[in-house]
């Protein structure tokens, strides 16, 4: 495992992530939004597809998907979403890469900015940051579903590492075999409980548990604020 990533933490994130259902089901509506507003078919529109089936997972009713994909094309303000990445560092020199999506690209780096900022942090130059990450995603199963057979199959569909507790066996998988892998468990008739993306740092830092504490509650305040999609920093 590497960096402080939803891979590294995602065992002591369920509870929250719950309690934060409203926020997901608001990024995800962003995102089919966005993936929808050039063409709104899925069948002929894989990105689509694919945020809808994440939306599924998380049990996101059909009728907030619906009104999403419509409101895609027929609202202006939709149209006028897009995705940002912004780059940063925080306390004892982190690297904080984050996801955002706005209808004010110069609003939203002015407010990540000022939060960056009040917590003894500062914006880095476009590319410092993100090439300090790698990209990967996170299925997560019921574990009573795991055996050897899922799992050799799963390692030809780019299955990387896992995790497991004993109600859920989380699997981390190289991104460019996404729609692969989870064809393959969809196959087995095995229920997808949750697909998360995530990026983890190449060379986690490691600090004191006092600075440990500075940095995550700054990543805690980008997650919180609402053009925020993920934040991610490298902390081991």
């Amino acid at each position: 495992m590497s960096g402080h990533s939803k891979w590294s933490t995602i065992k002591h994130k369920k509870g929250l992530k719950d309690q934060k259902r409203g926020k997901i089901f608001s990024r995800l509506v962003k995102q089919i939004q966005i993936a929808a507003r050039d063409n709104p078919d899925p069948a002929t529109n894989a990105t689509l597809r694919t945020m809808i089936d994440k939306a599924k997972i998380e049990n996101m009713p059909n009728a907030n998907i619906d009104r999403a994909i419509k409101k895609a094309s027929g609202d202006c303000k939709s149209a006028t979403l897009e995705e940002i990445i912004l780059e940063a560092y925080g306390p004892k020199g982190s690297a904080f890469l984050i996801e955002a999506i706005t209808n004010n690209h110069n609003r939203t780096v002015a407010e990540v900015k000022h939060i960056i900022e009040n917590n003894n942090g500062h914006m880095a130059e476009k590319g410092s940051v993100v090439w300090l990450f790698e990209h990967k995603v996170i299925i997560t199963i019921n574990s009573s579903n795991w055996n050897e057979e899922l799992e050799l199959l799963l390692i030809d569909c780019g299955l990387e590492d896992t995790q497991k507790d004993e109600e859920d066996i989380m699997l981390l998988i190289d991104p460019r075999f996404e729609q692969q892998a989870r064809k393959a468990i969809e196959d087995k008739n095995i229920k997808i409980k949750t697909e998360d993306f995530d990026q983890q740092a190449k060379n986690p830092l490691e600090v004191s548990d006092i600075d440990r504490k500075k940095i995550e509650a700054l990543n805690e305040l980008i997650d919180d604020y609402d053009d925020t999609k993920a934040v991610y920093n490298n902390l081991s």
